[in-house]
């Protein structure tokens, strides 16, 4: 068990997330799956290969300001890969019976589910997304 869930008798019944905004868009990655939160470097270490998230998830083309750039990298043990974000919001533990699942017809053609589900926080909707089914979008 990850040291960022809480455990009841019955299992797992919350984790925590890393919220994050695009635009108007709320996203957040599960902190089991965040290996390391750091400034973007101005050049990525040898072996590194960094994306931007609104690049990933589907916005290309479209332009983003980022407020303050960071660097989100995977719990992989390997170190080789990184999505920037725009500054981190907020880490809060989302309980499991607070997840809703994408609906058939948005997850039928997402990006190979990267979105998998979303959950509402003060009131906003926060789009659930797997770190690891992002990467290997393309």
């Amino acid at each position: 068990m990850n040291n960022n869930t809480s455990a009841t008798t019955d299992g797992i019944d919350s984790f925590d997330i890393l919220i994050f905004s695009i635009g108007k868009t709320k996203f957040a990655f599960d902190m089991a799956q965040v290996g390391n939160l750091s400034e973007k470097p101005k050049k990525p270490a040898m072996g590194v290969t960094l994306a931007s998230f609104h690049e990933k998830i589907g916005f290309k083309g479209e332009k983003f300001k980022y407020k303050a750039e960071k660097v989100v990298s995977f719990l992989d043990g390997k170190n080789d890969k990184a999505i920037i974000i725009n500054s981190p919001e907020d880490i809060v533990a989302l309980s499991l019976k607070n997840i809703h699942p994408m609906p058939y017809l948005i997850n039928f053609s997402s990006r190979k589910k990267a979105i998998w589900g979303a959950t509402f926080i003060d009131g906003e909707i926060v789009l659930l997304v797997d770190l690891q089914k992002l990467w290997d979008t393309d």
